[in-house]
């Protein structure tokens, strides 16, 4: 075997990992790939969207109105990205595209 796990976009892991929260999110920061120096749009918000559900798991009821102040944050963004996404394929596309 060659340590490639395909499940983790083919970065080089251990083929087996404990079973843990992160070993669980499939759309993970690290894995993104940026374009020319930019962040591409859907990426950031796929890995963003494990956040809300990491503060409920490590701080419970306490964070909660937290974790849905972001998770509505990022339903906006993505509604946003929906309505052009050619013009906000990027982060920095839709920040231009916003102020514009």
């Amino acid at each position: 075997s060659s340590g490639i796990n395909a499940e983790y976009g083919g970065t080089k892991r251990p083929e087996k990992l404990p079973c843990t929260y992160f070993t669980g999110i499939a759309d993970r920061f690290e894995d993104l790939v940026l374009r020319a120096d930019a962040i591409p749009t859907v990426a950031f918000l796929d890995a963003c969207s494990a956040v809300p559900k990491l503060l409920l798991t490590v701080g419970g009821k306490a964070v909660l109105p937290l974790s849905i102040d972001i998770s509505n944050n990022l339903q906006k963004l993505k509604t946003k990205q929906n309505l052009h996404p050619r013009k906000s394929d990027t982060l920095q596309a839709m920040v231009h595209l916003e102020i514009s």
